[in-house]
C-alpha cells in the first residue's frame, strides 16, 4: 500500500512540473533574445551556446562590443544562427518553432528573401538571430525553409554592440526601456457557445494547434479561417467555462510587455444582468498578438456588468 502511495505521489509531482502542448509534446520554452542584419560572420553557421565562457567568445568574435549578462546559465542557454553575407538589405532570419522529438532537439527556422520589386538598401549585411531557451535534454538539430518576404522593407539602422551594454559603450544607440509597454493585438472573434466546460486559456503557434484546439472545443462545427501569420503572430483562446444564463463575455483590457521577457494578457468577466434569459453558454474570446517577444501570462481582473 505505502510503494502505490509513493508512485502516486511521484507521478502527480512529474505531472505537476511536466508541461506539454495540445498534440502531448514537452513544452519547449524560449523566446527571441536579439537579433539584426549587421555582425561579423561571413558564413552560415548555428551553435549552441551553453556557458557564460562560450557565449563571451561568441559576442567578442561575432557581435563585438560588451556582451550582455542577463543570462541565467544554470537554467538557459543561447541558440545563435547566422545567414552569413548578403549583398543588399532586406534579408532577415526568424525562429518559427522549436520542438522536442524524442532525443532531438528540431529549431526551425525561416530565412526571409527580400520581396520581388521591393526596393532594398546597396549594403553589405549579415542577418543573424539569438534565442534564449530553457535548458532541456535534447540534441538541437537546425533546420530552415526559405520564403520570400511579404512586406516591403525600408533600411533599418542596426546597434552593433546591440543590448545589454547601456554603461561604458560609445556607440550612444542605447535607451532607457520604460515598463510597462502595450503591445499591439486585434480580436478576432467573441462568440457565446464552445465546448469549454471550465475556465481556462489556450496559446496556438500553428495552423496545427489551431486544427486541434478546434476538434476539442468547437467539434462538429467548422471554425472560420483566422487571419493570423503564424511565423511572426500568436493566436489566444480566453474561455470562461459554462455559464447557465445569457449576458456573459469576454474583454481583453490590454496586452502589456512588463518586462524584458514577460508578457501579460489582461481580461475581464461580463456579468450578466438580474434578470438574463437561461441560456447554456461558453463566452469565449480570440485574439492575436505578436509572437516571440516573451512569456505571456493571462490575468483576469475583476468582473463587469454588461455594457459597463
Amino acid at each position: 500500500m505505502k510503494f502505490w502511495l509513493a508512485l502516486c505521489v511521484l507521478l502527480c509531482a512529474a505531472f505537476g512540473v511536466a508541461q506539454f502542448d495540445m498534440q502531448g509534446k514537452p513544452v519547449v520554452r524560449w523566446s527571441t533574445y536579439s537579433s539584426g542584419t549587421q555582425c561579423n560572420a561571413t558564413k552560415y553557421s548555428a551553435v549552441a551556446l551553453a556557458t557564460e565562457g562560450d557565449f563571451q567568445r561568441y559576442w567578442q568574435q561575432n557581435l563585438q562590443g560588451c556582451a550582455p549578462t542577463d543570462v541565467d546559465w544554470n537554467t538557459e542557454q543561447i541558440f545563435a544562427i547566422h545567414l552569413g553575407r548578403r549583398t543588399s538589405g532586406g534579408y532577415r532570419v526568424f525562429v518559427q518553432s522549436i520542438e522536442l522529438e524524442q532525443n532531438t532537439l528540431w529549431v526551425r527556422y525561416v530565412e526571409e528573401t527580400p520581396a520581388r520589386g521591393s526596393a532594398t538598401a546597396s549594403v553589405m549585411t549579415s542577418p543573424y538571430v539569438l534565442i534564449r531557451i530553457k535548458r532541456t535534454s535534447g540534441v538541437p538539430r537546425f533546420v530552415g525553409t526559405l520564403r520570400e518576404s511579404r512586406t516591403i522593407y525600408a533600411p533599418v539602422p542596426d546597434c552593433r554592440c546591440s543590448r545589454g551594454c547601456l554603461a561604458n559603450c560609445a556607440c550612444a544607440c542605447h535607451r532607457q526601456v520604460d515598463y510597462p509597454q502595450i503591445v499591439p493585438y486585434r480580436t478576432l472573434w467573441n462568440g457565446q457557445y464552445s465546448g469549454a466546460l471550465s475556465q481556462m486559456h489556450v496559446i496556438m503557434r500553428s495552423q496545427r494547434e489551431y486544427a486541434h484546439y478546434g476538434n476539442q472545443y468547437f467539434s462538429g462545427q467548422e471554425l472560420p479561417d483566422v487571419d493570423v501569420d503564424w511565423d511572426r503572430e500568436n493566436l489566444i483562446a480566453i474561455h470562461l467555462g459554462r455559464r447557465y444564463t445569457a449576458g456573459y463575455g469576454v474583454r481583453v483590457i490590454d496586452v502589456q510587455q512588463i518586462n524584458r521577457g514577460q508578457i501579460t494578457v489582461n481580461y475581464y468577466e461580463e456579468t450578466a444582468p438580474m434578470f438574463a434569459k437561461q441560456d447554456s453558454t461558453s463566452p469565449f474570446v480570440w485574439i492575436r498578438i505578436p509572437r516571440g517577444i516573451g512569456t505571456i501570462q493571462v490575468i483576469k481582473a475583476p468582473g463587469k456588468p454588461l455594457g459597463q
